[in-house]
């Protein structure tokens, strides 16, 4: 433990905000320890102190959050190292991530097309050995149209050629048909360093598409909780 502190204690705290941005970048605050191992209380001191390594991860989230650099200093060592003050908690937010979470997927997962009236469910006629809770995992090349891809009811995509000629016979008005799934390549975006009868895994946030312009997405992995 460092026995002496150069931060923002108890008394200062008022610094550690926007308001005295400046002051802070030019004040010199001291709090020394008494002894070797004098470790501080936080609750009666609340010093924040965060290393290089927080704040290149703090400022991913809050790139304009102002710090100011510290020294901890051991003076009978003659020892020193970088930190930096960190402003009061209640004025950091919190922001979650919003990448969804990635999983695999196994036979019976929920898909949806853009322009389809249903979802269904995603099959497969034979297993590829690898189970997880005893449900078939499934891989990128599970991909074939009326094999692993059900139709998705209904289709009111204007590409579609029968959807054209439907709806050119109903006077302009648009008349979705039976989806009939056109899918000519693998999922997108497996998990390519875990293969599953030597193909990529496939995962929930895979996609695929049909020739007519639907983006067909797995809303549920299948996998029983």
């Amino acid at each position: 433990m460092e026995s002496a502190f150069f931060a923002c204690s108890k008394s200062n705290e008022r610094w550690l905000t926007p308001d005295y941005q400046e002051e802070l970048d030019e004040a010199t605050i001291q709090y020394q320890t008494k002894k070797e191992n004098d470790y501080l209380n936080f609750l009666d001191r609340p010093i924040l102190l965060y290393s290089d390594r927080l704040k290149t991860i703090i400022h991913e989230f809050a790139p304009k959050l102002f710090i100011k650099s510290v020294v901890l200093v051991d003076r009978e060592q003659s020892k020193q190292r970088g930190e930096s003050v960190m402003p009061m908690i209640e004025d950091v937010d919190v922001v979650p991530s919003s990448a969804p979470k990635k999983s695999y997927v196994v036979a019976g997962a929920i898909l949806t097309c853009d322009y389809g009236s249903q979802e269904n469910k995603l099959k497969t006629p034979f297993s590829h050995g690898v189970y997880i809770r005893n449900q078939a995992q499934m891989n990128v090349n599970d991909y074939m149209p009326q094999v692993n891809i059900m139709p998705f009811g209904k289709c009111k995509c204007e590409k579609n050629p029968t959807v054209v000629a439907a709806t050119a016979a109903n006077n302009g008005v648009l008349k979705p048909m039976p989806c009939i799934p056109m899918v000519t390549m693998p999922w997108i975006e497996g998990k390519a360093d875990v293969l599953v009868e030597n193909h990529p895994a496939l995962l929930n946030t895979s996609t695929n598409m049909c020739v007519y312009g639907g983006c067909i997405r797995i809303e549920d992995d299948g996998q029983e909780q």
